[in-house]
Formats: C-alpha cells, structure tokens, sequence
C-alpha cells in the first residue's frame, strides 16, 4: 500500500479549484471587514460637544458652590462625558447618577 500523496495548498495552483479559493478569501477577509466598520461606525465618532473629562469636575468645589471658569465657559453648550448613567429611584423622585469610566493606561 502506497502512502496518500501531500498536496502543498500553498504551491501547488491546482490543488484547490476557484470556489474554494474564493471561499477561503472571504472567510480570511471577514473579520478584518467586520473591524474597518466597528471602526467607521463607532458611536462617539460625529458627535459634537467638547469632551469633559472628570478632572475638569473635580475642579468644582460643592461646599463653597463655586464654579471655575473653565466649566462656567461650557454653560449652554453640548458637552460629551466619559461615564454612565445609573437610575435611583425612590417613591418621591428619580435620580440620575453619573459614573465614571477612566481609561487607564496599558502596560
């Protein structure tokens, strides 16, 4: 008995007929598709409003209820905020509370 002849995908032409080779390229080309429209589609991106960061917050001082210029400057603007929105209700009133989302640095 004769051992199964190798065929070299990658040298040899004819080893794979065109459909294959058609069905290999979009199987090889989806994922990098699929991150080239996370890419152009992400929700921040065409947003307008200038970013405040939470260091800019923290320069809010809420026992004196003084603003400094740089947050009074925003007053009737559109501002975009790292963070999220957590719900608190009780039976008088509902309350929003904003959480942050710093991004750390990565080694």
């Amino acid at each position: 008995m004769s051992a199964p002849k190798s065929v070299d995908f990658l040298t040899d032409p004819n080893a794979l007929s065109l459909s294959k080779k058609i069905m290999i390229g979009v199987i090889l080309a989806l994922p990098i598709l699929a991150v080239v429209i996370y890419g152009l589609t992400r929700g921040d991106q065409g947003v307008d409003g200038r970013v405040v960061d939470w260091a800019m917050y923290r320069e809010f001082d809420p026992q004196s209820n003084q603003m400094p210029n740089s947050l009074k400057a925003l007053d009737g603007q559109k501002i975009r905020s790292p963070g999220f929105m957590v719900p608190l209700e009780d039976n008088r009133a509902q309350v929003y509370h904003r959480l942050p989302i710093e991004r750390k640095a990565e080694a």
